[in-house]
């Protein structure tokens, strides 16, 4: 099947062209490695069309109205039709895929394994010895990096692993029809690599290719920043102290095992035995949603 096959297709149509339009988009960083594969045109889908569509007008240049794309804000029935799949959309894709200029500009492809030097690092032993040179708590972040990415940085097809957050969950939620007061890009939220680190600053592609991207190294060492960051924004009143406040250990899971701590019942102010797990909490914002996030991991380090 032909991915010129998808012409004219949109939300809830169903081929097998759509199942090449969806692997053509995973290549693109659009359409979510944990989405599934199965020619149909969902949520998840549509979502991912509007990204790229979005990307196609703002960073190649290419014309909104042969891309048959002019969402409105709080609009579902303008973003069904945004998505609508055209000539021209595919013939871009196509460009994109085969490597070549679009508008000028370079294409974005999902790096290979193979364009990634340490490809083969030993990250594990390269993170221990990165929290050994470091005051941080490794086990947690290390408990991070198996939630977002299943600690690995490459995808079943051997490329860069990256996440699609569509509104600031998981990939179990689903693209917004009604975001109300809300502005493009329609992708809010691109994870990378081992970490799924997502530079805030970008509203589209980032060019040239970072480091965070094409290094396993620099992945780790840009979230171990980052977390260290915003551990560092908040209070200080609560240090390490296990087994002392003077020579602490961060060794996370026996103290809190040896507190009792539970994440259910947590508080800033009653029970919280240091301010690293409020960094847990901002790595995914300070929302409940990132409570949420906290919690499990934290149940997960202590089982």
């Amino acid at each position: 099947m032909s991915l010129s096959q998808a012409v004219g297709a949109a939300l809830n149509n169903r081929s097998s062209a759509i199942g090449e339009l969806q692997r053509a988009l995973l290549r693109l960083g659009y359409y979510g490695v944990r989405f599934a594969i199965d020619d149909d045109f969902g949520r998840n889908t549509l979502g991912a069309v509007l990204a790229c569509k979005y990307d196609l007008a703002t960073v190649y240049s290419i014309n909104r109205r042969d891309l048959k794309y002019a969402p409105r804000s709080g609009d579902s029935g303008s973003l069904v039709a945004s998505g609508t799949i055209t000539p021209v959309f595919v013939d871009c894709i196509k460009t994109l895929l085969a490597g070549s200029k679009l508008g000028g500009k370079d294409p974005w492809l999902t790096p290979a394994r193979a364009q990634v030097a340490d490809a083969d690092l030993k990250v594990r032993e390269f993170f221990l010895a990165e929290a050994a040179t470091a005051a941080f708590p490794a086990q947690l972040l290390w408990a991070i990096v198996g939630v977002e990415s299943g600690a690995n940085h490459f995808d079943p097809y051997g490329h860069v692993k990256f996440g699609i957050d569509w509104r600031g969950r998981n990939y179990g939620e689903t693209v917004n029809f009604s975001p109300e007061g809300a502005a493009e890009p329609w992708v809010r939220s691109r994870g990378w690599g081992l970490t799924q680190y997502t530079p805030t600053s970008v509203s589209a592609l980032p060019r040239p290719m970072p480091d965070y991207i094409v290094s396993v190294a620099s992945n780790l060492r840009t979230a171990i920043r980052l977390f260290i960051r915003k551990f560092e924004a908040f209070s200080r009143r609560h240090p390490c102290s296990y087994p002392s406040q003077g020579a602490p250990s961060y060794d996370c899971r026996a103290c809190l095992q040896s507190r009792g701590f539970d994440p259910i019942t947590y508080s800033d102010l009653a029970q919280q035995p240091c301010s690293w797990l409020k960094a847990v909490w901002a790595y995914n914002g300070v929302t409940p949603a990132g409570r949420k996030y906290m919690e499990g991991l934290v149940r997960n380090l202590i089982r």
